[in-house]
């Protein structure tokens, strides 16, 4: 009889583990960004000279839509089981900040944002920054290792190439090309 329920508590876990698990660290982390109705901060990043300026300049809050968006990625993402021995980085959403939607700390912030962004685009980039992280960057990520998702993080888009090397990844993939790496 002790077999059998063996046997029976094995097989159960065995099912229950075929998606790919979350962690705690991943779990606070997604529940503070996207389902909180928390709002971001903004930073303007500007080339002046060879030197990076960097202020803050409002907040912004994701639509609804972009909230939906990246739920239903997550939701595809995590309904693969990935191999435990390699580790990934996985692209889920690229935000693309809309300076209409920004609530600027002051006027003076707005013009100088929109002149930037609307003089010279390739000179000032327009980030999100996690109040609770101060995770910053346009890109938003998920590292998984070991079948978990073990943090969420964002990544600024120029540092896209180096990603897999400094975290150590054997994958750095989009939310698109998890499908592939799946283990049937």
């Amino acid at each position: 009889m002790e077999k059998l329920i063996k046997k029976i508590l094995k097989e159960y876990v065995d099912s229950e583990l075929n998606e790919l698990m979350a962690s705690y660290h991943y779990n606070k982390n997604f529940y503070i960004r996207f389902t909180n109705n928390e709002e971001f901060i903004v930073k303007k990043f500007t080339k002046v000279n060879n030197k990076l300026d960097v202020r803050e300049v409002g907040t912004y809050m994701l639509s609804n839509s972009e909230r939906e968006q990246i739920g239903n990625t997550i939701k595809k993402i995590m309904s693969y089981d990935l191999p435990e021995d390699e580790d990934f980085g996985i692209e889920v959403h690229r935000f693309n900040i809309d300076v209409e939607r920004i609530n600027f700390y002051s006027k003076d912030d707005k013009y100088e944002t929109l002149r930037s962004v609307l003089k010279d685009e390739a000179f000032t980039k327009l980030y999100l920054m996690d109040k609770e992280t101060q995770s910053v960057g346009d890109i938003l990520f998920f590292i998984v290792k070991q079948n978990k998702i073990i943090t969420t993080f964002f990544e600024r888009s120029f540092n896209y190439p180096m990603v897999k090397e400094k975290r150590n990844l054997d994958h750095l993939i989009t939310a698109d090309e998890v499908e592939k790496y799946k283990i049937n």
